[in-house]
């Protein structure tokens, strides 16, 4: 994923491993062919299996202390293990 804001590690609560990447388009298709700005308030996640095999992605909930990270991620995610400084 370009422009990454977030790498969470822990997801899988059935299965240890997993991982969820987090960034913030510019701008994402809501129908095939309708592209329009990417919502304040919300953050784009990419899960990704123990194998970094993707197995879902969608548009979530922004942390309110902290844009970068989906709302609730201290009780979803094993932890924040890289934060983008830049």
């Amino acid at each position: 994923m370009n422009n990454t804001e977030r790498i969470f590690s822990g997801v899988r609560a059935f299965n240890e491993g997993g991982w969820c990447y987090t960034g913030r388009p510019k701008t994402w298709y809501v129908k095939e062919d309708l592209e329009v700005p990417f919502q304040e308030g919300l953050i784009f996640a990419v899960y990704l299996n123990p194998l970094f095999k993707i197995y879902e992605f969608r548009a979530e909930k922004s942390a309110i202390d902290d844009s970068g990270c989906p709302e609730n991620w201290e009780d979803r995610y094993g932890g924040l293990i890289w934060k983008n400084i830049s």
